[in-house]
């Protein structure tokens, strides 16, 4: 027959090997009571870690079925208690997890706005170096045509002064002079004709110049559009999703301001085109 064991005696047990230093274990405990119910036993050890966890001080002199009670409670109570921090670490794991996410989603969208970025300066730059090598085609060919001008000009002063000798001469080159002055008329009639297509062309230069300025200017604006705008996106590192919105309205604004551009580089190559057709003409007219 297994002897009888009750809290109080089993507790006193545990003391002792506490005390001792020795491990608590069912077997140990019932070498020092000199027997009693394993189960039993076993059912008081966990009803005192219960209370020892909880930090509740079993009174050993209590009835039995209201010291079951009690220790029924309070498992109930620590059990309540851990499934409710582990409902809150469960949350708290699962709010970590979305904000990573978000967190992930966001770097992925600034690094595609910052390639966009780029790829808009690289455009940028490309189309100003286009108006620049424009410019310099229409000033090459604006000092050829001056150049010719100079020709003629030189060409009109040497009829001119051969005129003055001819008008010299005796009589009998009357006819001559007068024919050398017919032509020196025609060679000044040509030369202001080609001096008056020269001052357009020289017009055109200007033209071109003052495209060519405000392109730069404009390239120079978008750069400084572009500079801000990758700014604000290492801003959106740090910022709400409110903020990544905004910041595609801005890089909205700035595609805006590209085709804008892209628009005024189509139209100065437009005037490019009619002045050198322009050039073209006054040259074939020299020509003549």
């Amino acid at each position: 027959m297994e002897k009888l064991v009750s809290l109080k005696t089993v507790q006193e047990a545990v003391n002792t090997l506490k005390s001792q230093g020795d491990k608590v274990t069912q077997r140990r405990i019932r070498d020092i009571l000199g027997g009693g119910s394993p189960n039993v036993i076993n059912r008081f050890l966990k009803d005192i870690e219960a209370a020892e966890t909880a930090g509740i001080i079993l009174p050993g002199e209590l009835p039995a079925a209201l010291t079951q009670a009690i220790l029924t409670q309070v498992s109930s109570l620590v059990m309540q208690a851990t499934e409710g921090l582990q409902a809150e670490v469960k949350k708290a794991q699962d709010r970590e997890t979305e904000a990573l996410d978000d967190l992930d989603k966001a770097e992925k969208r600034l690094a595609d706005l910052e390639i966009r970025l780029q790829e808009t300066l690289t455009k940028a730059e490309e189309d100003r170096q286009s108006a620049e090598k424009a410019q310099a085609v229409a000033t090459e060919k604006s000092e050829t045509l001056e150049k010719r001008v100079q020709d003629l000009e030189t060409e009109r002063r040497q009829l001119i002064e051969a005129a003055e000798t001819s008008r010299t001469e005796a009589a009998k080159a009357m006819l001559q002079v007068e024919r050398a002055d017919q032509a020196t008329a025609k060679a000044e009639a040509r030369v202001e004709e080609l001096e008056g297509q020269f001052d357009e062309a020289q017009r055109g230069r200007v033209v071109a110049e003052k495209a060519q300025a405000v392109a730069e200017q404009k390239s120079q604006d978008q750069a400084e559009t572009l500079a801000e705008a990758k700014a604000a996106l290492a801003e959106l590192k740090t910022e709400s999703k409110a903020t990544i919105t905004e910041q595609k309205k801005e890089i909205q604004e700035i595609r805006k301001v590209t085709a804008d551009l892209e628009k005024q580089v189509a139209a100065l190559s437009g005037e490019k085109a009619q002045i050198e057709k322009a050039l073209a003409l006054a040259e074939v007219k020299s020509k003549k």
